[in-house]
């Protein structure tokens, strides 16, 4: 069978600029302090370091969304505007055409790491009426799944809105720099390019609320 809409790359990017990229993210802004999720536009000049590796590595031909996970595990599901699922309190159930186009997991900094393995299901897209964050999907007996062991340095990509997931992590670290690409601006970010996790403390009515996001700023002065 064709699998030519699920790609992956060893050395994405030359060792200088690999370097630069792991020291900004570990140490210059530190892993967990990331906006939660963020976009920019394709109209717009990329601003910090993240948004300019990404536009070198596939253009900007389109928008793009992106976000940084630390040693994150998660369910099957699909890349979608969740922006718009965690500032709501109503389950959103969209057509396929409101989904990202192409979605790419780029693994920027391992140790030691053990489990996280990656897995796609190359055949499984969204189903019609599903809702895009769905903690009940499992693929069927018999369903094809890809599974792909992450290593420093190396993108997965795929086509459409497939169902993937990523294994429990067991011990290490694992650093992740994950986007996707849009034609068209999903609602969520309508508001805002840069979005961080409400303080479970501070704003207990929002979460009481459902509303799980407040919109913010990046977290470090960028270099010119």
């Amino acid at each position: 069978m064709d699998l030519s809409h699920i790609k992956s790359s060893e050395n994405v990017l030359p060792k200088k600029e690999y370097k630069m990229l792991v020291d900004y993210m570990i140490n210059k802004v530190g892993p967990k302090k990331f906006p939660i999720y963020n976009f920019l536009p394709k109209n717009k000049t990329p601003k910090n370091l993240l948004e300019k590796v990404i536009t070198k590595l596939i253009g900007q031909e389109k928008h793009i969304e992106y976000w940084v996970r630390y040693n994150d595990a998660c369910l099957w599901h699909i890349d979608a505007d969740e922006v718009s699922e965690k500032t709501t309190t109503s389950p959103i159930m969209l057509p396929t055409e409101h989904f990202p186009t192409h979605s790419y997991c780029y693994y920027v900094y391992l140790k030691d790491l053990q489990g996280g393995d990656f897995q796609i299901l190359p055949w499984n897209y969204h189903e019609e009426g599903r809702p895009t964050i769905d903690e009940n999907y499992e693929p069927k007996e018999g369903d094809k799944v890809i599974t792909l062991t992450p290593r420093n340095n190396y993108i997965v990509s795929w086509e459409g809105p497939l169902y993937h997931r990523v294994q429990r992590i067991l011990g290490g670290e694992r650093l992740c720099l994950v986007w996707s690409t849009w034609d068209e601006i999903p609602r969520g970010y309508k508001n805002g390019l840069h979005w961080y996790w409400y303080d479970s403390l501070f704003h207990t009515a929002a979460y009481r609320r459902g509303y799980l996001l407040k919109e913010g700023q990046w977290p470090v002065k960028e270099e010119r």
